[in-house]
């Protein structure tokens, strides 16, 4: 139906009255089968055209924006299975690292402190 109509349109689009169109009225015989529209009637189908153009081009707008945001989600999930939470003995792990590495500089600080006492 869509062809139909774009094809019509595109057949209008290209008449031209220099070269050699006619006006036909209501009742003249006509060399080839066909439909005749009125002026209201090009405009309307004009302007579905038109609106046809503009949602073909929403669409691909629309399957590119769920191409990409397909790929985001393939990359969130990549990133996930990447970085897998710590378990409990990873957590307890480091953050004695982190005491020990703390008492270590409080030692050292508090060292260099006393020497400068003296």
């Amino acid at each position: 139906m869509l062809k139909v109509i774009l094809c019509t349109l595109i057949i209008l689009c290209s008449l031209n009255i220099s070269y050699g169109a006619k006006v036909l009225d209501k009742g003249m015989i006509t060399p080839y089968k066909g439909v005749l529209f009125t002026m209201e009637e090009e405009k309307e189908l004009r302007a579905t055209k038109e609106k046809v153009i503009r949602l073909e081009d929403l669409a691909v707008v629309l399957n590119e924006k769920s191409r990409v945001q397909d790929l985001r989600i393939k990359n969130l999930k990549e990133y996930a299975e990447e970085n897998v939470p710590l378990n409990g003995w990873q957590k307890a792990g480091y953050f004695l690292l982190g005491v020990l590495s703390t008492s270590a500089l409080m030692y050292g600080s508090v060292r260099i402190m006393e020497s400068w006492k003296r």
